[in-house]
């Protein structure tokens, strides 16, 4: 419902309840659908780790930014210039994150993750580069 009003005191409670109880829980359960963005933080140094909704597309991922571009996380990969996502228990390293409006990114994605993403009015994504790829199940087996 705020989604599509854009009605921002709610998106930002959202944003909140999502940061502070979402996100550990989503962390958890992270598996097939969710990513995980290991960033660091642009002004402590700190290492983070925050679940997203991302999809592979040839030699890119394409984050969606529902809440928009000024999300910490989002400014923290802008900082640093790369991150590294981990996703079915493969981790990417990336680099090159650059912000996409939706008409060059939804080409690209799942025609059932377009409608998703158009319900919830995504208008811009995070493009970031795939520069390599490491599977730890298959590294110690």
């Amino acid at each position: 419902m705020w989604w599509r009003t854009r009605w921002q005191p709610g998106i930002d409670f959202l944003r909140w309840f999502n940061k502070k109880v979402g996100n550990p829980v989503w962390l958890r359960m992270a598996g097939k659908r969710i990513t995980k963005v290991h960033h660091t933080g642009r002004t402590s140094g700190t290492e983070y780790v925050t679940p997203v909704w991302a999809e592979r597309s040839g030699r890119w991922f394409f984050v969606s930014l529902p809440y928009g571009t000024e999300v910490d996380w989002c400014r923290n990969v802008l900082a640093a210039g790369c991150c590294a996502l981990e996703r079915k228990r493969v981790r990417y390293e990336t680099a090159a994150p650059v912000i996409v409006p939706a008409a060059e990114a939804t080409p690209l994605l799942p025609p059932g993750l377009r409608r998703r993403h158009r319900l919830v009015g995504v208008d811009s994504y995070l493009r970031l580069d795939i520069i390599s790829t490491e599977n730890p199940a298959k590294k110690a087996g």
